[in-house]
């Protein structure tokens, strides 16, 4: 007998076998009817919701004295406002765009001249993980009565490592006035509770350095050092965050100080 006609007939049964199991379960299948336990009867479509790209960030912020930089720049109370829309594109990064200033808030002071500052800036960001880059301008205006009368413009930088302790790395230029550079280096990690309403907080230290920045600075390099500490608070829809921070200056004409501050935001 040849090959082929041995192997029709040892699979024949098999075959007979096969198709009686399968004719049996489409029986048992007609009689049961159609399964309904997973239909959806509702009728409604599943609910998506919807973000805006679009968004802007309303800040209020008081202070007990203006530090920037290690630098005091205003030794009294100080008022902080800002506004910033920004424009989500995806995969493309976001755009924002600030407007910030520094108003004294201490009343009529005969023993510290007054420090006005206007900010504006533009920022683009992109993500590439672990990595965010961002680049941007900042304008910097002194209206009228303020210390500093000279306006003054940087081109900004940064990157940040989504990984322990959050390093980031900011640098700014100041190619308009006084043709320097200050970068500094950030680090913090946030501490939170399990649950939705438990506690956080969040310890940081910024080390900051400046090149060819005479103006401010006796020396260049380290000019200081600040430890601080900072937390979230849910109030509705804004996040108050109250911090306090030591600066320690590593440069002579720097600051040694305790400040702390209240800051207020809402997003819509």
């Amino acid at each position: 007998m040849k090959l082929i006609d041995k192997l029709l007939l040892t699979s024949l049964p098999m075959l007979l076998a096969i198709s009686a199991v399968r004719a049996q379960d489409h029986a048992e299948d007609e009689l049961k009817g159609p399964d309904t336990t997973t239909a959806d009867t509702s009728g409604a479509e599943p609910v998506v919701e919807e973000t805006s790209p679009f968004t802007v960030d309303l800040s209020t912020a008081l202070f007990s004295s203006y530090m920037n930089r290690g630098l005091n720049l205003y030794d009294g109370a100080s008022f902080q406002p800002s506004i910033t829309p920004s424009y989500d594109f995806g995969d493309y990064g976001s755009v924002s765009a600030q407007v910030w200033m520094q108003i004294p808030a201490d009343g009529d002071r005969e023993d510290t001249p007054k420090f006005f500052e206007l900010d504006r800036s533009i920022v683009y960001n992109y993500t590439l993980a672990p990595f965010t880059i961002s680049a941007g301008h900042y304008w910097y205006i002194y209206p009228n009565g303020s210390v500093i009368n000279q306006a003054s413009n940087e081109i900004y930088s940064s990157i940040v490592v989504d990984a322990l302790l959050s390093p980031t790395l900011s640098f700014y230029y100041d190619y308009r006035q006084y043709d320097s550079a200050y970068y500094e280096l950030w680090f913090s990690h946030e501490f939170k509770a399990t649950g939705e309403d438990g506690y956080n907080f969040t310890p940081f230290v910024n080390f900051g350095f400046t090149y060819h920045g005479e103006k401010y600075f006796q020396n260049d390099g380290l000019v200081h050092i600040t430890y601080g500490i900072s937390t979230d608070l849910a109030a509705g829809p804004v996040t108050i965050q109250p911090q306090i921070a030591f600066t320690d200056a590593h440069d002579p004409t720097g600051d040694h100080n305790i400040w702390f501050g209240l800051t207020g935001i809402i997003s819509f």
